[in-house]
């Protein structure tokens, strides 16, 4: 077996995913038919052994032939110890197996609240752990912690480690001295959900830098506090900031540090200005090529495209990859702060060639706004009916509403997409996963003139006579005004809510549905291309519906109905899975 291709599977220590069981077998004559788990090779047990505890290996592999006993002492074993628990039968397992095969250890959970001197005892932190590149601490006491932190320097491939949830820790300090003078370390992350962390770790002063690349800081801090951690890492490529803290003018001073390997960066800020962001990319000397910036703040210049243009040519020219959520939150008596650019200036050339998008999102207790990276819509997976040269990015602006609307909230909601219409523009609209009326519908579509696209997931119509008069009043002032060209209706429970929206809808070309059952399937088509025959949606183009049952012989079906009852003269209509695809020529 090839120790070096298995070892270099977890040398990908900042995706530390677990590689899956594969085992392949020739379909010439001369293969085996397995019948018997002698018959697997040793490579496959190699690989199920990387989902398993160290210790269980042991457990149930060891005296069970002389095969198996081999593999347990063979040098090609590497393997890893969740330490959750120290039973009697466990405590065994480690004085009779794991310490005389101290040196296959590959990674240590440690999960637990233990002795520290029986663990001691029992597992000695030295050099003879020659494979060990992973640590992780979860729950863990303080002193305990420390204990282990302190012996650390003597494990010779130690690359990565992992510190969670620490709620008695107060103090980061010492653990990031610790840390810090590792001399293998390349991946770090600190998470905890306490408030009331301080960490008074010293700017470097005797040069002893840290080799760390990856530092992922999931836990309370100043800016101040990063410049003096970050004075010890300038081989950093990597690095997650949390900012919850305010900053004080006279004491948060950031210094200027040189990080030229910096390429990604994520803040998650809180109360954190867009003059002090700036600050702080401007005295970062880096060539950062991804930024995620994620700030609940008041200040309305994150909204402003030209600001950000300025920004990003002037301090981070080299970026590929950037994504911005702007957290507004809603609360009772709440004023927007006042947005006085045209709604449209994430729309020019510079965004546009980069192909980063403005999104908005009403979340119920926040107006969350975005900037990332265009990614494909559901109309653009309708094979090739949309030209891709066609994608204007300077109308791909989506509003999604992403919590249940109850009928008291219909106001509130309204006066939140006013909100956003302060800000920007909205060509395309999703609706939440739940139903919503028609009458609301409409309200939100005369909002929204510019509307191009709808998704949604169903759709609630009244019954009552009184409401369908109204409805029918509100659908035909609604219609004069709708542009939505394409639609998506995730669930349908009544064919009559598909009339409703085409004639919402008039110059609808793309239509999507799921969750057509075959009994619905053959009227639904027929319905459908009677009223393009008629000269209502005359425009439809391509309509797109899942029938669970779809097979080729529906297809035929469908296909014999339209050429018998001359319900269309140029199309092609064929099978995709489980939908059936309509294209009008």
């Amino acid at each position: 077996m090839d120790k070096t291709k298995r070892r270099l599977t977890y040398n990908d220590f900042y995706d530390n995913k677990v590689q899956k069981v594969r085992h392949h077998l020739n379909d010439d004559q001369n293969t085996l038919l397995i019948t018997s788990i002698e018959n697997l090779s040793n490579e496959f047990f190699y690989e199920l052994f990387d989902y398993l505890d160290g210790c269980n290996i042991f457990k149930a592999f060891s005296n069970l032939n002389h095969r198996f006993q081999q593999l347990l002492n063979s040098s090609s074993l590497i393997f890893k110890l969740e330490l959750n628990t120290l039973t009697n039968e466990s405590m065994n397992i480690y004085k009779k197996s794991l310490i005389i095969n101290r040196h296959k250890i590959l990674s240590i959970n440690f999960s637990l609240t233990f002795d520290i001197d029986i663990f001691y005892s029992l597992f000695p932190i030295d050099s003879s752990l020659t494979h060990l590149g992973s640590l992780v601490f979860e729950r863990i006491n303080t002193n305990v912690l420390i204990s282990i932190l302190a012996k650390l320097n003597s494990l010779p491939r130690l690359f990565s480690i992992k510190i969670g949830t620490c709620w008695t820790l107060k103090e980061l300090s010492i653990v990031y001295q610790l840390i810090l003078a590792l001399s293998m370390l390349k991946y770090y992350k600190l998470s905890s959900y306490n408030i009331d962390l301080t960490n008074s770790l010293p700017m470097i002063a005797n040069k002893q830098f840290s080799p760390i690349k990856y530092l992922l800081m999931d836990h309370c801090s100043t800016f101040k506090e990063l410049s003096a951690i970050l004075s010890y890492t300038p081989q950093l490529c990597h690095l997650n900031f949390m900012q919850t803290k305010k900053l004080h003018p006279n004491t948060d001073i950031i210094s200027p540090i040189t990080l030229s390997n910096l390429k990604h960066l994520s803040i998650h800020a809180h109360h954190l200005k867009f003059d002090e962001f700036e600050i702080f990319i401007s005295q970062i000397s880096s060539t950062l090529k991804v930024l995620f910036l994620s700030t609940e703040s008041e200040d309305i210049n994150y909204l402003d495209a030209i600001l950000w243009e300025q920004l990003i040519l002037k301090y981070m020219p080299q970026i590929e990859k950037f994504d911005l959520r702007y957290y507004e939150t809603i609360y009772e008596d709440f004023e927007s702060p006042t947005y006085f650019n045209e709604p449209h200036h994430f729309s020019t050339s510079f965004w546009i060639e980069r192909q980063w998008i403005f999104e908005a999102e009403i979340s119920g207790s926040a107006i969350i706004y975005a900037i990332r990276p265009y990614k494909k819509r559901w109309y653009e997976y309708m094979e090739d009916d949309i030209d891709k040269s066609s994608i204007e990015f300077s109308e791909s602006i989506r509003l999604s509403i992403t919590y249940n609307l109850l009928e008291e909230s219909y106001e509130s909601l309204i006066m939140d997409i006013n909100r956003v219409l302060n800000v920007t523009l909205i060509h395309h609209l999703q609706t939440p996963t739940d139903t919503i009326s028609i009458d609301l519908l409409i309200q939100i579509i005369l909002l929204l003139p510019q509307l191009n696209s709808l998704k949604m997931n169903s759709l609630s119509l009244d019954q009552s006579t009184n409401a369908h008069s109204k409805e029918m009043t509100m659908l035909y002032s609604g219609s004069k005004k709708c542009k939505i060209t394409k639609l998506y209706l995730e669930m349908m429970d009544d064919i009559e809510e598909i009339y409703v929206l085409m004639t919402l809808c008039p110059y609808l070309a793309y239509f999507k549905l799921n969750s057509l059952y075959d009994t619905d399937a053959q009227l639904f088509l027929r319905n459908i291309l009677a009223k393009i025959t008629d000269g209502y949606n005359d425009q439809l183009r391509s309509i797109y519906f899942q029938v669970p049952a779809a097979d080729d012989v529906m297809v035929k079906r469908f296909k014999k109905m339209i050429d018998d009852e001359k319900l269309l003269n140029n199309y092609t209509i064929k099978r995709v899975v489980d939908y059936i695809h309509l294209k009008v020529k």
